[in-house]
């Protein structure tokens, strides 16, 4: 979105690929056929800059060109989901949020490579008849302290952004006879 020509531009052109940069997320596909992308910045600025980040290594060999994203970033960022569907009115709020974590590790633990941190930005989506304490609680909760250690590596919450909705019998609200 950055360079003066378009993606479909420069794909125009017969060249082994199109490396740019400015842009801090990196966006390059390193397997396509001719690779092209923003290499990003060696370390995540903003929380928003998720997923890998370090320097490319570039190897040539005649005609054939490999990269490789080398993940240096002692810090990373993550954004994930939480569905609260299965959260009961007198569940734990915090545990659906410790378990998503440790799946998030699982998921991202081959590419953390120097990573010793990673902020998360937690997403509560789905619908649960708890969403009001839920909500309450989570507002109590000191995020600066809502911590937890995988493997060595560090994981903090960012951020919580409640989308999850409270559970409605539609059955039931359309019986009444009330305005819904």
């Amino acid at each position: 979105p950055h360079a003066p020509l378009s993606r479909t531009q420069l794909l125009r052109h017969e060249v082994g690929a199109w490396l740019l940069g400015h842009i801090h997320k990196p966006s390059l596909e390193p397997s396509a056929r001719s690779p092209l992308g923003y290499l990003g910045s060696v370390t995540a600025l903003d929380p928003s800059e998720t997923g890998v980040h370090g320097p490319w290594e570039l190897a040539i060999d005649g005609d054939r060109m490999t990269l490789h994203h080398v993940a240096l970033a002692p810090l990373r960022f993550e954004s994930i989901d939480v569905a609260l569907d299965e959260v009961g009115v007198d569940g734990d709020v915090l545990q659906p949020l410790v378990a998503a974590l440790a799946r998030l590790h699982r998921s991202v633990r081959s590419s953390l490579g120097r990573a010793r941190a990673v902020g998360v930005r937690i997403a509560l989506t789905g619908k649960t008849a708890a969403h009001a304490r839920i909500r309450d609680e989570l507002a109590a909760v000191d995020l600066a302290r809502f911590t937890t250690n995988e493997d060595g590596i560090l994981y903090y919450v960012d951020r919580v952004v409640d989308l999850a909705q409270p559970a409605r019998d539609l059955a039931a609200l359309a019986r009444a006879s009330d305005p819904p």
